[in-house]
């Protein structure tokens, strides 16, 4: 649900959604004739097609609210309004939980990253997307050169017949087995696997 507001050529306000009240705390009468850099710290009229901008900007920007706190939000579109004296209508959209998604992301990736276990991530045709430094180090493996390798080739022979229908069939499996390294040797592992799914519920 994104905030509206409507301002004049010069960046003042004049009219706001109920949607600004609820993410800023400020009421529509405490806005009017305020400046939208008010809001945000932003000029809208750069984005018009009339001054060769795009109309929009998702790449963050601090938001001001009543209490005196930030949070970041984008410009979703601006657009000039038909009609006597020149108006424009400013779409902005919090990115809170963007951010902390992103931060979250953030802190799981360096947490995969520092593991001690070897991490593989894969497609649905068990083809490795990413793995961290610990699965290339205990296979004697260069990281970079993990990615588009079958899995099969990190697993102990009697799961190189492994196949995703039968993971989405369990969700979960366990094995414990022999690896091998480049070198040839063997070394003992125990593999899991945990299937990641989707919004929708689709592995």
């Amino acid at each position: 649900d994104d905030a509206a507001v409507v301002t004049d050529a010069e960046g003042t306000i004049l009219w706001t959604s109920s949607r600004v009240e609820a993410l800023w705390g400020y009421t529509p009468a405490e806005l009017r004739r305020k400046k939208l850099q008010f809001l945000i710290s932003f000029e809208t009229s750069d984005l018009l097609p009339e001054n060769g901008g795009d109309g929009s900007r998702l790449s963050p920007l601090e938001a001001y609210r009543k209490n005196g706190t930030t949070f970041p939000v984008g410009v979703v579109q601006v657009t000039a309004l038909a009609g006597p004296g020149k108006r424009i209508l400013v779409l902005i959209r919090d990115l809170s939980e963007i951010r902390q998604a992103r931060e979250r992301l953030r802190q799981l990736e360096k947490a995969l990253e520092t593991a001690q276990v070897g991490v593989a991530i894969t497609d649905r045709d068990l083809v490795v997307r990413w793995a961290n430094p610990a699965l290339a180090e205990m296979h004697g493996a260069q990281r970079d050169g993990l990615p588009g390798q079958p899995l099969a080739n990190f697993l102990p022979r009697e799961l190189h017949d492994l196949d995703f229908r039968n993971l989405a069939g369990m969700r979960r499996l366990r094995r414990e087995g022999q690896s091998h390294r480049q070198d040839g040797s063997d070394f003992p592992v125990e593999v899991l696997f945990d299937l990641v799914l989707d919004d929708q519920n689709e592995p």
